[in-house]
Parts: structure tokens; sequence; C-alpha cells
């Protein structure tokens, strides 16, 4: 059995990347409250296209505005067919507030310990705020059986 806890952050690209390389059996996605561009919870298992790159800039030939990326981009479940009941949201009001954060990292890691018997478990912190990674790497740090890992 693996665990893999993922902060979220504006790119859907890292925590891509760490789910097919980690191949996990449950996955823990600590995001933002609201939808992008303030909030990531919806990048996770929202409606539409919440992965699109919204990204534009403005032609200096033309005038017109114009995409950086993809603007279109399904949800990280849909994208990677995790299952209903194969991954859960951890929701932060206050991406920003250490104390909220790390009391979710604690949280993530107790019920892992009472529900799961993982021979393996990581905690991906590429995305999410500055606050975010802190928080991750505190709790594996504290708890070294969790492996830390960064995406590129």
């Amino acid at each position: 059995m693996r665990v893999l806890v993922v902060t979220v952050g504006g790119s859907p690209a890292p925590i891509i990347s760490a789910y097919k390389e980690f191949e996990p059996d449950f996955t823990y996605f600590v995001c933002s409250k609201g939808n992008p561009p303030s909030g990531t919870e919806g990048m996770v298992d929202g409606e539409g296209d919440p992965c699109g790159d919204r990204r534009t800039k403005v032609c200096p030939h033309c005038g017109g505005i114009v995409p950086l990326g993809d603007p279109k981009g399904k949800c990280l479940v849909e994208q990677l067919q995790i299952p209903k009941d194969a991954y859960k949201k951890v929701i932060l009001n206050d991406p920003d507030d250490l104390q909220e954060v790390y009391d979710a990292m604690l949280g993530i890691h107790k019920e892992v310990s009472e529900r799961f018997r993982p021979d393996r478990k990581a905690i991906c912190y590429t995305g999410g705020t500055k606050t975010m990674t802190a928080g991750a790497v505190l709790l594996g740090i504290r708890y070294p059986d969790w492996e830390l890992a960064i995406e590129r």
C-alpha cells in the first residue's frame, strides 16, 4: 500500500508527475479553499477545465490577447483517473497560516496511521504556497518514515 500527499498549487504538472512516479493507492490533496485563480480545491475534482492555463499576454503586433498555454485542462482526478474512494481533499482556509497547514499535515499523518498500513508514504511539496511547503517539510522531518519528494 502506497500513500501520497501532494500540496496543490497553480500548476497541475508537478502533481501529475509525482502521481505517475509514485503510483499511490490513496492520495491526499492539500489545497486552498476556492477555485482558480485564488484557490486550488477546484483543480482536484472541479467541473469544466480547472487545470487549464489561463495566463495570457498582449500581442505586440496586433494588440490581441494571446494564451500562453492550453486554456483547457480537466481536473486532476479526471486526468489521473483516480476513483472517488482513492483520494481525499484537505482544504485550507488560509494556505499562508503555518499553524493551520501543519495541523492539517498532522491530521493526515494521524489518519494514515489509523486507516492504512502503508509500506510506503510520501509527501510531494512542489505545489502550493511556501507555507504549505514548509508545513509538509516539517511533517517529513518530524516523522522520517514519510519520504519527501520534489518534482520539477
